[in-house]
């Protein structure tokens, strides 16, 4: 139940602003129907083999927090 709390899916096609530093993903589905049909917002950065996306804050349960996804290449 903790694992599932904290997961949150969704796919989307994105487009990139690199001056600015951050893509907009224009989401197609998600596990929340209330995200379907909007345009997310990611700041992104390299370090090394990773990326690293930035979710601007948001409100949950009340609560004002913060998410960050990093990808790492494998070779």
């Amino acid at each position: 139940a903790k694992a599932y709390d904290g997961y949150g899916a969704y796919c989307a096609t994105y487009t990139v602003d690199q001056a600015a530093a951050f893509g907009l993903h224009h989401v197609e589905l998600s596990m929340f129907p209330n995200v379907e049909g909007t345009t997310q917002k990611r700041f992104y950065r390299f370090e090394s083999d990773r990326l690293i996306l930035d979710f601007p804050p948001f409100e949950r349960d009340g609560e004002t927090r913060s998410a960050r996804l990093i990808w790492e290449r494998l070779q």
